[in-house]
C-alpha cells in the first residue's frame, strides 16, 4: 500500500485552548503500542554549523536515559505503550550540531524536533531531533554550559521534552513573569529557563512524566 508522507515542519507551537494541566496536545503522535528505534546517524549540517559526534561528546547515556524514561512511563504510567530502543538506524534520529556563527546563523532554541506524518493523519512515521550547541536563548544567555555540573542532566531533560513532541504533547503555554510564568516541574513540556535550565523549570531527570503529562497521553 502506498502512503503519502507529509512533513510537519515544526512542533514549537502552543495550543492555548487547553489548560496547563493536562498538558496541551499536538495533532501528531506515534501509534499506540509501537516499538520505535532511535539512532545517531551521520551528521551533515548546513553551512554555519558543525556536526558533532554524540558519543565523542559523552552524551550517549544522557540521550538514551531520556528514551528509557519515556519507555518506562509509557509502559507503567499511561496507556500509550510506545517503547523506544537503540539501534544503528531507525525512524527517530538524533543530531548534535554546534553553531559556528551564533549571530549570523544561530537559533534561539536549544533544540528542535521535526516529525513526518502520514498525509491526512496524525500518525508519526519518523522524527528528527537537533541539539544546537553554542546557541543563545531569546534573552541572549547561552542555552548550554558544558562545563557546569548540571550539563548532562540538562541534556537528558531537554531530550525528554523533545521526545514529547513526537508523543503528541505540545509546549506548555508561555506567560508573564519569571520562567514565562510556568509552574516549575509541572510538565516535561515546560520551557528551559536559563543556561542549562538553571532555574529547574523542567522536571528533574529520571523522575518520570508528571501527572499533567500522563493525563494527555492515550
Amino acid at each position: 500500500m502506498r502512503h503519502n508522507i507529509a512533513l510537519l515542519l515544526t512542533l514549537s507551537f502552543v495550543m492555548n485552548v487547553r489548560a496547563d494541566c493536562p498538558t496541551p496536545q499536538s495533532p501528531a503522535a506515534w501509534p499506540n503500542g509501537l516499538g520505535v528505534s532511535y539512532a545517531f546517524p551521520a551528521n551533515n549540517p548546513p553551512p554555519c554549523w558543525r556536526g558533532e559526534s554524540i558519543s565523542a561528546l559523552g552524551l550517549t547515556s544522557d540521550i538514551s536515559a531520556a528514551f528509557g524514561q519515556w519507555t518506562n512511563a509509557n509502559q507503567s504510567q499511561n496507556n500509550s505503550g510506545v517503547g523506544f530502543y537503540y539501534s544503528n538506524s531507525g525512524p527517530f534520529s538524533v543530531f548534535v550540531q554546534t553553531v559556528v556563527d551564533p549571530i549570523g546563523c544561530g537559533v534561539s532554541v536549544a533544540a528542535q524536533t521535526f516529525v513526518a506524518i502520514y498525509e491526512g493523519t496524525g500518525i508519526v512515521v519518523s522524527a528528527q531531533t537537533y541539539f544546537y550547541l553554542g546557541s543563545n536563548g531569546g534573552l541572549g544567555f547561552p542555552n548550554y554550559d558544558p562545563n557546569s555540573a548540571n550539563y548532562h542532566a540538562f541534556i537528558q531533560k531537554l531530550m525528554v521534552h523533545e521526545i514529547g513532541h513526537s508523543m503528541g504533547l505540545a509546549n506548555q503555554p508561555l506567560g508573564a513573569g519569571p520562567c514565562a510564568g510556568q509552574v516549575a516541574g509541572q510538565s516535561v513540556m515546560n520551557a528551559a529557563c536559563g543556561t542549562n535550565d538553571v532555574a529547574n523549570n523542567l522536571p528533574a531527570a529520571m523522575v518520570g512524566l508528571t501527572s499533567c503529562d500522563n493525563q494527555s497521553l492515550p
